[in-house]
């Protein structure tokens, strides 16, 4: 995450923190991702996956809830831009026909 050739560990317990590695098995205490509030609602990151989503080598934080998925992308220092936040959202194809068609 930080590109200092130690391991790191991403953590979702509600919300995703980073420990960072120190090199000799031992971790740093983790920063914790801020989570989206909207509306008074709280979005929890039940999920977390990892991968390069801007393409520029570091590796990007997505963490995913009943609503959509965040992405943290990382600045390759161990620390993330402010989340963004992709709503999940059904799309039909316009048929141009009603239900009770044949």
């Amino acid at each position: 995450m930080n590109r200092d050739g130690a391991l790191n560990v991403v953590i979702s317990r509600g919300v995703a923190n980073v420990p960072l590695g120190n090199g000799n098995g031992t971790f740093q205490v983790g920063s914790d991702l801020p989570y989206l509030v909207q509306n008074g609602e709280h979005f929890f990151q039940y999920t977390v996956t990892l991968g390069d989503v801007n393409n520029d080598g570091s590796l990007d934080i997505v963490t995913g809830h009943n609503r959509g998925a965040h992405v943290y992308l990382n600045h390759g220092d161990g620390t993330f831009a402010a989340d963004r936040l992709l709503s999940w959202a059904l799309q039909l194809p316009e048929t141009g026909r009603s239900h009770s068609e044949t």
